[in-house]
């Protein structure tokens, strides 16, 4: 268990103790620092415990017969992997938190043993379960990521250990959440952005940063960690582009910018403060290892919720700004769904499709036109029902022709070759 003591001088010392290895310790000069890197470090113990055991039990496997892994002895070959590694770093971040109850729940599971039934338990499980951080029940995305991770180590064994195994994840419902379908008002909009400029001038070392991000990136329509990521090379001020190497999806993509937004960026980075050292153009300084990272834009964001949250809906997070940009594309041009995908760098045209209720009032002309249709048959058919009555005729019911008599009546057209 990870410990920190407060030492005489006033620091305090990190202990990790994982058996098996020699307890380790390191100073910081804060309790939860020293916490910190007590637990990160344990954690890196068990990975190392973990892969070392698998690899023993692969060495010892008589040939052609694959060792029976527990499920985290495969999950810590699978961290441990080239494959893992490739990944972006936001999804390497996601994969690890979402580890952590599946490896608790199942970790002590035989990667042979685990089925369908393993999996619709655990799910219902975690749906059951209230967090113990927050109090309230574990939502249906987040038991959807740890079934997407635990899937994950399955395909890492069949595909890279020639393992032959059923994925459990296969075959089981996976919870899903509500859809995001909140907007944010131009009101809103106004709000948030007056918190911002305040943030600016209250947060040291802030200079404008926490407001130009969220200014681009609703201007932008792209991912808060796409954004956050951002480096100076991407930036084409001459053709008003920004170029996105790496995205959620992997493939690369380019963004057109405004040009009053471009400007407006480029204004922002002549700033006489701005680092000089740092090649993001969101930059954070991590003041524990002293080095520049991509922007948190969580910070910013936890003191609009504080300050102008009950004005906002409850779902309103950083990336909704994305889907905001989106939803004034949809609005606000002519644009079609594959061009904005081009923009947006959605893989499937079919993940736009809940974009498609905004265009709806744009469809009036059309129903208007069937309905001056509708008027104009109705018309014509009371006419012609008030001269069939004024002549005293019978009103008969419209029968249908048979064939044999709609052939007969046809005129016969002959055809020369």
């Amino acid at each position: 268990m990870p410990t920190a003591q407060k030492l005489p001088s006033g620091k305090w010392r990190g202990q990790a103790r994982v058996a098996g290895f020699k307890a380790e310790s390191k100073t910081f000069d804060s309790q939860r620092d020293a916490l910190s890197w007590a637990t990160a470090r344990e954690e890196q113990l068990r990975l190392k415990r973990a892969v070392e055991k698998a690899s023993v039990a692969i060495a010892e496997a008589e040939e052609g017969e694959k060792p029976r892994l527990l499920f985290r002895e495969a999950a810590a070959l699978y961290f441990e992997s080239r494959q893992f590694e490739k990944k972006p770093a936001n999804t390497k971040r996601g994969e690890k938190k979402a580890s952590k109850h599946p490896l608790a729940e199942l970790g002590g599971e035989e990667v042979h043993s685990m089925d369908n039934r393993t999996l619709r338990k655990y799910r219902d499980t975690m749906l059951a379960r209230k967090s113990p951080r927050t109090g309230d029940f574990y939502k249906e995305d987040s038991v959807r990521l740890h079934m997407a991770f635990i899937s994950s180590v399955f395909n890492f064994l069949n595909e890279h250990q020639d393992y032959n195994l059923a994925n459990p994840v296969r075959g089981v419902k996976k919870p899903k959440g509500k859809s995001r379908n909140a907007r944010i008002t131009p009101l809103q909009e106004a709000y948030i952005f007056d918190v911002l400029t305040h943030y600016s001038k209250e947060v040291e070392d802030d200079d404008g940063e926490a407001y130009m991000f969220y200014w681009m990136l609703l201007a932008l329509g792209c991912r808060p960690g796409e954004l956050a990521e951002l480096k100076l090379e991407a930036i084409n001020i001459e053709k008003n582009q920004i170029f996105l190497e790496k995205t959620k999806n992997t493939n690369a993509r380019t963004i057109v910018v405004n040009e009053q937004d471009m400007q407006h960026l480029v204004s922002w980075l002549k700033r006489d403060s701005r680092p000089k050292d740092c090649q993001f153009v969101f930059p954070w300084l991590d003041r524990k290892y002293k080095i520049w990272v991509p922007y948190r834009y969580a910070e910013p964001w936890k003191v609009i919720k504080k300050k102008v949250g009950h004005l906002l809906d409850p779902a309103t997070v950083p990336h909704l700004f994305r889907h905001e940009r989106i939803s004034r594309w949809y609005e606000e041009t002519e644009m079609s769904d594959a061009q904005i995908a081009v923009l947006s760098g959605h893989l499937s045209l079919a993940a736009l499709h809940k974009y498609a209720h905004i265009r709806a009032e744009k469809l009036r002309k059309h129903i208007d036109s069937v309905r001056e249709k509708d008027d104009e048959r109705l018309l014509s058919a009371w006419t012609e029902q008030a001269l069939i009555k004024e002549a005293g005729q019978e009103i008969k019911p419209e029968a249908h022709k048979p064939i044999e008599q709609q052939l007969k009546e046809s005129p016969v057209k002959t055809r020369s070759f």
